[in-house]
């Protein structure tokens, strides 16, 4: 798997929400794994939008309002420790969630753990 930042880091440069929620995303993945993340969007009715990101092809966008409905008062927290204003965090996950995922998983299934975390420490936090 190629360098988790490298190839993210056009989308974390561009955006200056993406880049100060990811550093939270990354947490809630390592604190919880990246099977319990995504089930959180699955439960609100993402289930489709969750599989493609995985699965190999063209990822579904997500909207701050998607995220906000998955996310409901936890979205409170990401906003607080990002530093930035609940519509700016949503704003930031709609938009790096799939593209991470996507690079998380390049062979179409969510890899161990361990995996996870490995690709996760070329992030910044």
């Amino acid at each position: 798997m190629a360098d988790l930042y490298e190839s993210l880091k056009g989308l974390i440069s561009g955006d200056e929400n993406v880049s100060k929620v990811l550093g939270t995303v990354k947490k809630a993945i390592d604190d919880h794994g990246l099977d319990a993340v995504l089930e959180k969007f699955r439960a609100s009715g993402l289930e489709d939008k969750v599989e493609s990101w995985i699965s190999k092809g063209k990822n579904a966008a997500l909207s701050p309002d998607e995220v906000k409905s998955a996310l409901g008062d936890q979205l409170d927290g990401f906003a607080a420790k990002a530093g930035v204003a609940k519509d700016q965090a949503a704003d930031g996950i709609a938009k790096a969630l799939p593209e991470l995922v996507d690079k998380l998983t390049p062979d179409g299934e969510v890899p161990s753990a361990d995996k996870v975390k490995s690709e996760l420490s070329s992030l910044p936090s």
